[in-house]
């Protein structure tokens, strides 16, 4: 039965990315509808089941004191740590429909993949984390993927499209740096609390901050728009469909959690270029040649040899290493490791978030 779960797991999550992908870029093209609007409404269903959940929290993971409406106020209090991530997680939904303007969706979904780059980095950087030769080759294969494949895109187009296909791939550049760079931030501030937040609890507490995040957004277009309030202007049914997706994201994080891992989430990963690529082709009639199909590929494989790699790191020097064993001896034990391994996977979970 587990097996069984698992499996639906990876088949949700590959159409859920794929669709919401393809999904929006139809919706924003073609409906012209406020894209703060539909990220609120997803913000909002998130809050609203999030919420339930933790109503009646589970000891065993979560340390949040009191029940019912007594651990919601108090996970409503201790958000503060999240308001630089959740502002972040909004310049990047934001970011990511004004990219998908210029660019189509499956280029976008193949160049988004370079969050695993920018983490890496970032990673390193910040969290003085090594990575295996391995890794490195499959970074530098997932680069050479998207350079095929937007290449080919822009071989296809005149010079007004690429022009505009130019501003698409810089945002789109701009957002996986974000990525990144809020995966570390959120990595740490994780690392250094004592007390322990269940993934539900922690999209509850990112759900509200963003609520008051496109809120404030929805309030100033308004109050700088000449044609006054129009909420919700030019909503069908398929609008509320994209933001359920949007909504979805977040809440598929607890499933994987419990029931993925690595595997999994990257063979989802790499389902949903695939059926991002030919539902583009289909419902939008973007470009799908050799050229595409080729670039599509090498990024899986990067993905994968990346995800799926065992090389142990590069070793730490001992001196570093005594005054890390020393930490842990002194320090409350966290469940994120000290091997010096990049982890992807909560990274990943977190773009969901």
């Amino acid at each position: 039965r587990r097996g069984s779960v698992k499996l639906m797991i990876l088949g949700v999550m590959c159409v859920q990315n794929a669709v919401y992908t393809v999904g929006r870029t139809y919706s924003i093209r073609n409906e012209h509808v406020s894209m703060s609007e539909v990220l609120l409404v997803g913000e909002m269903i998130k809050l609203v089941v999030c919420g339930c959940v933790s109503l009646q929290g589970d000891p065993a993971v979560s340390d949040v004191p009191g029940t019912g409406l007594e651990r919601l106020a108090w996970l409503l209090v201790n958000s503060r740590k999240m308001i630089i991530v959740s502002g972040v997680y909004g310049m990047m939904n934001i970011l990511s429909f004004v990219a998908l303007l210029y660019i189509g969706s499956t280029e976008f979904i193949i160049i988004a993949q370079l969050k695993i780059l920018t983490t890496g980095l970032a990673s390193m950087l910040f969290l003085s984390k090594q990575i295996s030769t391995t890794k490195w080759r499959a970074l530098l294969l997932l680069v050479l993927g998207c350079c095929l494949v937007s290449l080919a895109n822009t071989n296809n187009a005149s010079e007004s499209t690429n022009s505009r296909r130019l501003i698409g791939c810089s945002l789109t550049a701009l957002e996986v740096t974000l990525s990144g760079c809020n995966s570390v931030y959120f990595e740490k501030v994780v690392k250094s609390t004592t007390e322990r937040v269940s993934v539900w609890e922690r999209n509850f507490q990112l759900a509200i901050l963003g609520v008051f995040l496109y809120i404030g957004i929805i309030t100033y277009n308004i109050g700088t728009s000449d044609k006054g309030p129009n909420l919700f202007d030019n909503w069908t049914l398929f609008t509320f469909f994209i933001a359920f997706l949007a909504a979805s994201g977040g809440l598929l994080v607890a499933a994987t959690l419990k029931y993925a891992d690595s595997i999994l989430k990257t063979l989802a990963t790499a389902g949903s270029i695939v059926l991002a690529s030919l539902l583009g082709n289909v419902f939008l009639g973007e470009l799908m040649n050799m050229d595409v199909a080729i670039g599509s590929g090498v990024v899986i494989i990067a993905i994968l040899n990346y995800s799926l790699d065992a090389t142990p790191a590069p070793a730490i020097p001992k001196a570093v290493d005594q005054a890390e064993h020393r930490s842990d001896v002194e320090e409350q034990p966290t469940n994120i490791g000290r091997s010096g391994y990049l982890v992807v996977s909560q990274s990943e979970c977190e773009d969901h978030i």
